[in-house]
């Protein structure tokens, strides 16, 4: 009751807007004043009006917002579901806006009102998430390949030696360039002022490449683009071709005639197995036997072409030798190579993956069975959620060529500017490393 109060100038300018926006009746019993205003008890005393007031209402209906401006001050106030926080936190991890908002603004918070006492779970919830999830950079395959085709698409213009023609090229591609890295090195949506700060955290080297870009006179000038085209992107079209494995893709390999190809995944919640084909093979099936091709690529971010081309091989190699093995021998494959990456200082970035890829399936699963778990009930299991995964360091089984190639590609994952580099290079690599033994999240024992 202090605390309503204290910021009860606030909540009933908040209960105005809410009633003058909102068809439905929403009751108000928990609100979360949070961002950059996160102090003010009144909108005088708003700190920066150039900023919105950001406020988080959990209620019992579907989630929506409002963006308003009440008194001279823009609100901008997310309802949310209180009892549908699982599919809030797939929305959050598909791009939408106003989850990833909130997320992003969650650790600066206020709890104004919160009567049903859900308040400080759904804080504590999205606390752990963001910061999970900020500590990985999961692979999203054809969200890559999209941006890298349109990249590799559009780059050439940039060329151009008409002035007018090249400085709208470079501000697509730069646009492009800068939506491809945010979703790189950020698990959430971002846009605007707030992307700003999210580059200035992760990239060591943005403001001083920005600084510069602004002194030769030009926000596009090549020096931004072309400094993080080569960092992020210098390869951005793959030699192999993904198509779905099937039945009858099985025999061909079987018969011999497909000999250069490895295996990956469609993506990391559903983890279909698809096949990457070098173009002569594609070429020489296209028109023999049916089969679908897939728009993705398995192109490792920060990699250049002889680095691309040797984990290639090393997956290939991987794809090849353990194609008739089962399921049990190509596990003890993997954790050779777990252990591996454990050994060589990449235990902690490991583990945060698959941590945040268990969360989201077993969400996923729940989500797409239509069952309903309340807020508190989910705050219980992820406080109890753990994975403990042991990998056999035993590596006298472990074949000395697939050690050999696996330090190499060691080597190319520490050549690297900032920690957001490495996470990329090891989960881009570390999965593609399990994909081509075709074991999938499900099969480890953690």
């Amino acid at each position: 009751m202090e605390q309503e109060r204290t910021y009860s100038g606030l909540i009933s300018s908040i209960k105005k807007i809410v009633a003058n926006n909102s068809e439905k009746v929403i009751e108000l019993d928990t609100i979360l004043l949070v961002g950059s205003n996160r102090n003010i008890k009144n909108i005088d005393n708003a700190c920066n009006k150039d900023s919105d007031i950001d406020i988080i209402i959990l209620s019992d209906v579907d989630s929506f917002q409002i963006h308003t401006l009440h008194m001279g001050v823009k609100f901008d106030i997310s309802i949310v579901n209180q009892n549908n926080i699982i599919n809030f936190i797939l929305a959050a991890f598909y791009g939408s806006p106003m989850a990833g908002k909130i997320f992003s603004s969650i650790g600066q918070h206020t709890i104004l009102i919160d009567k049903k006492k859900v308040g400080v779970s759904f804080v504590d919830i999205a606390l752990k998430i963001y910061t999970l999830f900020t500590r990985t950079c999961l692979p999203n395959y054809d969200v890559n390949h999209i941006f890298l085709h349109n990249l590799s698409a559009n780059f050439g213009d940039i060329r151009k030696t008409n002035v007018s023609e090249s400085f709208f090229a470079y501000n697509r591609v730069a646009n492009q360039l800068f939506d491809y890295i945010s979703k790189l090195i950020y698990p959430f949506h971002t846009s605007g002022s707030y992307r700003g700060k999210v580059f200035e955290e992760y990239l060591n080297d943005f403001q001083e490449k920005m600084h510069k870009n602004i002194n030769e006179g030009s926000i596009f000038s090549n020096l931004l683009v072309d400094h993080y085209c080569e960092k992020f992107s210098p390869i951005l079209q793959s030699n192999f071709k993904a198509i779905v494995y099937s039945s009858l893709i099985k025999k061909e390999i079987l018969l011999g005639n497909i000999t250069s190809f490895y295996f990956g995944y469609d993506n990391l919640i559903s983890e279909n197995t698809v096949l990457f084909l070098s173009e002569e093979e594609y070429l020489k099936i296209m028109g023999r036997i049916e089969f679908v091709s897939l728009d993705l690529s398995n192109i490792v971010p920060c990699f250049s072409k002889n680095q691309i081309d040797t984990y290639n091989a090393f997956l290939i190699i991987l794809s090849q030798r353990y194609f008739s093995s089962n399921v049990d021998e190509r596990k003890n494959i993997l954790n050779a190579i777990i252990g591996q990456f454990y050994d060589n200082g990449f235990k902690t970035i490991v583990n945060n993956s698959l941590k945040a890829i268990l969360i989201l399936k077993s969400i996923q699963e729940v989500s797409n069975e239509n069952v309903i778990i309340d807020l508190e009930d989910f705050h219980k299991w992820l406080l109890n959620f753990n994975i403990a995964f042991l990998p056999n360091q035993d590596y006298s089984y472990f074949p000395k060529d697939l050690q050999q190639g696996l330090l190499q590609i060691f080597q190319y994952m520490n050549d690297y500017s900032f920690l957001k580099e490495l996470e990329i290079k090891v989960n881009y690599v570390f999965f593609g490393i399990m994909k081509a033994l075709r074991i999938n999240i499900e099969n480890l024992d953690l």
